[in-house]
């Protein structure tokens, strides 16, 4: 498995070099390889087992794939490409709510992560209201981010609280969860804020290592 996500790592590098060089046509052929990637993986290494799990992650890559191509310079359709990305979150808070079993364990670790994540996360969302409101904004484009990073938040929340059967299972996709916060973080700040340096290597290197993190955990909860 470690030459398919070098393969992934390369195509991550080819479409961070389309977006820092503006090439339009280049973004628009390579970003939906990513999650059409991990996708193929995940049905080669699991289609002799597949369980309800395993097709709610695989439908909810298929809806990050949608996020995807509708956010690409081609269409570049805000709203559609949330929706996409929030459907594939609710998908994966579903699978994820299946693996709640017994009591919730949660350690100091898993506490400070909620406390500290749902604190930056409803800070940022402030400030993009703050941000947006003047503006006078579209009540639909403020409605579609609050339900969004709602969504958002109850993935990562999700992830603290699943107990796999495997220990490993839970610290990847438990990583996963964070790293997709942190990369939607970097996206609102850089669209809605300030626009940061480098974004699409902040943005894109995060997304995609919460996207392989959460389907290599996925693959191996039973282990």
């Amino acid at each position: 498995m470690r030459d398919f996500f070098v393969a992934y790592s390369i195509l991550t590098g080819f479409v961070i070099f389309a977006q820092l060089s503006s090439n339009e046509l280049l973004q628009n052929l390579l970003k939906p390889t990513l999650m059409l990637w991990l996708i193929a993986g995940y049905i080669y290494y699991s289609w002799k087992k597949l369980e309800k799990f395993d097709y709610l992650i695989l439908f909810a890559l298929f809806f990050s794939l949608l996020g995807d191509v509708f956010l690409m310079p081609l269409f570049d359709h805000f709203i559609a490409g949330l929706l996409g990305f929030l459907t594939a979150h609710i998908l994966y808070i579903s699978a994820f709510y299946s693996e709640i079993r017994g009591k919730w364990k949660m350690n100091t670790s898993k506490i400070i992560l909620l406390i500290l994540g749902t604190t930056i996360y409803a800070a940022l969302l402030g400030i993009i209201y703050y941000t947006l409101i003047p503006k006078n904004e579209s009540p639909v484009l403020l409605a579609a981010i609050g339900i969004y990073s709602t969504a958002l938040l109850g993935l990562f929340i999700s992830t603290l609280f699943r107990n796999p059967q495997s220990k490993l299972s839970m610290q990847l996709i438990m990583l996963g969860g964070a790293l997709f916060l942190l990369s939607d973080s970097f996206l609102a700040i850089n669209r809605f804020v300030y626009p940061l340096p480098f974004s699409p290597v902040w943005v894109m290197t995060t997304y995609t290592a919460a996207q392989a993190l959460i389907m290599r955990g996925s693959l191996i909860r039973n282990a």
